[in-house]
């Protein structure tokens, strides 16, 4: 072969690595360009955000439905982010949120344009957002917060690779470690193996062992033997029905549990009372803790020894992790929000009480009956939560009943579909026994259903087992 040929040879090779190179180039360029445009585009919308925002001017409680779905952080709009910071501030202050206190949080932040933010807040107020699908309008901001963080993580193994400095390994390792720390941190993750059930499982079982090896009680007493002696106790997460027409004693059961319930030092419970105010409530725990009877406050004055055991009960009740919240009007979302924040801030909390079902509100959010049991239900699962709900019964549900045969069902059937335990009240017609208060185990997921009496005294407004029981 010729030195010219050879040459030649060399130059086109050389042409074609060239133009090789060039196109790589130019790809890389494209995708570069490319690139930039969506960092200067990221996924977002903005009309999205504005009508969560508009939602919770329109109806305070959305912003309980949002604070499941959305954190500030998914907000893009850097005004909506901090609008909704302000507005979550609000609502744990328990202050209305509305344009003049949103405005109030924003100055004391030392936030800029707060003429902008009045016009912007004026124009949210007059958006027309279906309050309904507030929930929908946060999974579309979560999901576009999602494909941000991604295109973070895309935008970091871009700048990683044209630096060609770390080895492929390494890089694929980044990758991989960086995806999943976005998949744990992205919301509600439920899946898990069936070995780490197991360990949970195994835990439990090794703690109720050792509890019962101790002569103790895995779960919490009630202190009435005939219902420890059909459910077991309180147990560790459930919804619990106790259901009666008015007057019966269904706040004076729930007080005679929470007095029983304090002697464990290490629970704390939590009352929400829609009924009645919380110093009403806190009376009424006081006096039953007292043993007074509510008659010795309205026949009056107390002498020396009523106020010492007053002042004795005072103090016991000091030391112990018992919370009222009286808000009124709560919804579900705002019950379900307190409880969470309340857990958060102390993993002791076992108990919670409500009462009663038919006050929880239901805004405009379009909620059923089914949807407030199911929801309360599957909180307590999630936090290891004992909920404790009353529910009250018409007149005519219980009228002329003289036994339970028939009295096996709440007014509305999806009530009790969705309970664990549900428990009637009822007086039958007897004579000479008005003190005697029948109850009858509806629904018991750990053992047979039946009937029981408990004992009124009255002079005390406290239920007591029966003698010799």
């Amino acid at each position: 072969m010729s030195l010219d040929s050879i040459i030649v040879r060399i130059i086109i090779k050389s042409n074609v690595f060239y133009l090789h190179a060039e196109l790589i180039y130019t790809r890389m360029n494209l995708i570069e360009k490319s690139y930039k445009s969506r960092m200067n585009n990221p996924p977002a919308d903005l009309d999205a955000e504005q009508l969560i925002l508009s939602s919770i001017l329109h109806d305070n409680d959305a912003i309980i439905y949002t604070l499941e779905l959305i954190s500030p952080s998914d907000f893009f709009g850097k005004n909506n982010k901090e609008l909704y910071s302000c507005m979550i501030l609000l609502f744990e202050d328990c202050k209305t949120i509305e344009p003049i206190a949103i405005l109030d949080r924003w100055e004391k932040a030392s936030l800029p344009n707060s003429d902008e933010i009045k016009e912007y807040l004026s124009y949210l107020k007059q958006l027309s957002p279906s309050i309904s699908a507030v929930q929908q309008y946060c999974k579309i901001v979560n999901q576009k917060s999602d494909l941000r963080k991604l295109l973070g993580i895309a935008d970091h193994i871009t700048d990683t690779v044209l630096n060609g400095k770390q080895e492929t390994v390494d890089l694929l390792g980044q990758i991989m470690i960086s995806l999943e720390e976005f998949n744990h941190s992205s919301k509600h993750q439920y899946i898990r193996h069936l070995s780490d059930h197991i360990d949970d499982a195994f835990k439990q079982i090794e703690h109720t062992m050792d509890v019962l090896e101790k002569g103790g009680n895995p779960f919490l007493p009630t202190g009435f033997n005939k219902l420890d002696a059909l459910i077991g106790g309180i147990h560790r997460f459930g919804l619990f029905v106790v259901a009666g027409e008015e007057g019966i004693g269904k706040i004076s059961l729930c007080i005679n549990l929470v007095i029983n319930l304090i002697k464990e030092k290490d629970i704390s419970i939590m009352f929400f009372t829609l009924a009645t105010s919380g110093n009403n409530l806190t009376t009424r725990i006081l006096l039953t803790k007292a043993k007074m009877g509510s008659q010795k406050l309205r026949e009056g004055p107390l002498d020396g020894s009523n106020w010492d055991r007053l002042t004795s009960a005072a103090a016991r009740l000091c030391d112990t992790n018992i919370y009222i919240d009286d808000s009124p009007k709560l919804s579900v979302f705002g019950i379900l929000w307190k409880i969470k924040k309340a857990k958060s801030e102390n993993a002791n909390l076992k108990v919670i009480i409500i009462n009663y079902f038919q006050l929880i509100k239901t805004n405009s959010l379009g909620l059923k009956s089914a949807d407030i049991a199911k929801t309360l239900r599957y909180l307590s699962i999630e936090l290891d939560v004992f909920i404790i709900l009353t529910y009250q019964l018409n007149h005519h549900e219980v009228l002329n009943r003289q036994d339970f045969s028939q009295f096996n069902s709440i007014e509305d059937s999806s009530i009790r579909q969705n309970a664990d335990i549900v428990l009637f009240l009822s007086k039958m017609k007897r004579e000479n026994e008005d003190n005697l208060v029948d109850f009858f185990l509806a629904k018991n997921p750990v053992g047979p259903t039946g009937n029981f009496q408990l004992f009124f005294n009255k002079k005390l407004g406290k239920f007591e087992n029966l003698p010799l029981e």
